[in-house]
């Protein structure tokens, strides 16, 4: 069994929110069967992959590797038109359990045999990829937001994007520099992922640009997050009323401090700003004094890919670790616990409108 005694804290959250995102998988799980959606099957696909990317992070290669298998197979299933048959249901069944028999050592500290349950793993899944032919490892059918019921990209902007810009005000009004750093850098991360995710090329260029801007201009790192935060704002809103092409732009005022020849024109007063960034510009501006400051390390080589779960696997600090993971969990709670109400207020419609025809 793989040792997990070297990062505590790390493992310990990890434990938790995998037991959240587990409970999630055997709810949808119960009746995938007989009340089969894509939107059931993307809630799967969702939480496998999340649990993923985040036991790979803690070095769980078993976890990792069970749950890459099952999130191929829920690719597989995620068309309209897919019928699950009891054998292919007990396929199922039997590869979850396996991923559970794993958790469930870690989250007892208990030994078991990773090696046997890979291999009936392996075996399980070689009969579901008979049954699934040629759908089976292929991208998969990217639900539409007709098919799940909601606009996932609206939801996760209206939650998890919301709750950062939040979180960003409130550190600029605590005038806090090495507070506003960590904030600027994470948030950065989290967002380039989430823009290649989410095909917003505009809203990582954003985030893209503030990073740079606090790489070059780690000194002036409180005008740079008034300007961040006014362009994230701003981004939020565009994607908020609809857009889905680009997700906002980077301003040209936080361009500028990406650019050494143009240090000497960074420090604008707030009347020299754009409209939009006035708007976030307007509150007391704190002065701090940043002398001695040293230049953010870089940390740019290995910037979040197409998944912001690669962020977890690049070293970070637990408290960095902990921010992500809490902002991915948090959005797919959010979606599928909207998916339920939908559901359980459509069911209530129905069987009142049921007894008022039966009443007639």
């Amino acid at each position: 069994m793989t040792d997990i005694s070297d990062s505590d804290q790390t493992n310990q959250y990890f434990l938790q929110e995998a037991s959240e995102l587990l409970q999630t998988m055997d709810e949808e799980l119960q009746d995938l069967r007989e009340a089969f959606s894509v939107q059931k099957v993307h809630n799967l696909m969702r939480a496998a992959h999340t649990l993923k990317g985040a036991s790979a992070s803690v070095g769980l290669e078993a976890v990792k590797k069970t749950t890459h298998s099952l999130e191929d197979v829920f690719k597989a299933l995620c068309y309209q038109d897919t019928v699950i048959s009891v054998e292919m249901e007990g396929l199922i069944f039997q590869s979850y359990d396996c991923l559970k028999l794993l958790m469930s050592a870690q989250l007892a500290s208990a030994q078991i045999d990773e090696a046997d349950i890979l291999d009936r793993m392996a075996a399980i899944i070689t009969r579901l990829q008979v049954m699934l032919g040629d759908r089976f490892g292929q991208a998969g059918h990217l639900p539409t937001s007709s098919e799940l019921g909601f606009d996932m990209t609206q939801s996760i902007f209206e939650v998890g994007v919301a709750q950062r810009i939040e979180e960003l005000e409130d550190a600029i009004e605590d005038e806090d520099t090495e507070e506003l750093l960590e904030i600027l850098e994470t948030q950065g991360e989290v967002f380039v992922g989430l823009a290649e995710s989410l095909d917003l090329p505009g809203f990582g260029e954003v985030a893209t640009t503030t990073l740079e801007a606090i790489e070059n201009s780690p000194d002036q790192v409180i005008e740079i997050a008034f300007i961040a935060l006014a362009d994230y704002k701003a981004a939020q809103a565009l994607v908020l009323a609809g857009d889905r092409e680009r997700g906002g732009e980077p301003s040209a005022a936080l361009q500028k401090f990406c650019h050494p020849v143009g240090r000497l024109h960074q420090q604008q007063p707030v009347s020299s700003l754009s409209a939009d960034n006035k708007i976030a510009a307007e509150p007391k501006k704190p002065q701090t004094n940043v002398n001695g400051r040293k230049k953010v390390e870089s940390q740019r080589s290995h910037r979040v890919s197409a998944d912001p779960l690669t962020l977890l696997n690049s070293g970070t600090q637990v408290n960095v670790f902990q921010q992500v993971w809490t902002f991915l969990t948090r959005t797919i709670r959010q979606l599928t616990t909207r998916q339920k109400q939908t559901v359980s207020i459509a069911k209530t419609k129905s069987q009142s409108d049921a007894k008022i025809r039966r009443a007639i």
